[in-house]
């Protein structure tokens, strides 16, 4: 009875120092084997945004072998394209290839470069949040001010990174 007791002690002093001994992170880098592709060109419909952005960034991307999967959407202006990869993959790696294949794609000219994001707790990057009006019920100006407004309530918060405002 007293050695059983002597082991279950030595077994409870040996987990709590390693309990306490163990580096921990407040907030560890994760990796969701996904990689983001948004494109801009202002002005341009959902569907023009489809045949001149999205779906030559996906044709060009599509043979990839670190891919498993790839979902695309189209909106006023706006291309996104989710890249979601084999699980285990280097994503830098992939992050690259995928890089150089859509470097390689004819954009229209007034159309923002591709911006290519890995997804992971690291970068921080968790959201993009863009407004459209109606040119009937606001003007330029007065939309502008109000992301202004949103922009200077929103920036001393110490877990948003940057705040951007983009215009053409």
């Amino acid at each position: 009875y007293k050695m059983s007791m002597l082991v279950v002690l030595v077994i409870l002093i040996a987990w709590i120092a390693s309990l306490i001994t163990i580096p921990k992170e407040s907030s560890p880098k994760i990796d969701f084997w996904m990689i983001s592709i948004t494109t801009t060109y202002l002005w341009a419909s959902p569907e023009d945004m489809d045949n001149l952005v999205t779906s030559k960034i996906e044709k060009e991307i599509k043979d990839i072998k670190w891919i498993s999967k790839i979902t695309s959407n189209s909106w006023n202006g706006f291309s996104s394209t989710l890249v979601e990869l084999k699980n285990w993959v280097d994503v830098a790696k992939a992050k690259q290839e995928i890089s150089d294949k859509v470097d390689t794609v004819s954009l229209p000219a007034s159309a923002d470069d591709p911006r290519i994001t890995d997804i992971s707790t690291d970068n921080k990057l968790m959201f993009q949040l863009i407004i459209y009006w109606n040119e009937n019920e606001y003007s330029f100006d007065t939309l502008l001010t109000k992301a202004q407004s949103l922009k200077s309530k929103l920036e001393w918060k110490n877990w948003i990174t940057s705040i951007d405002i983009l215009w053409s």
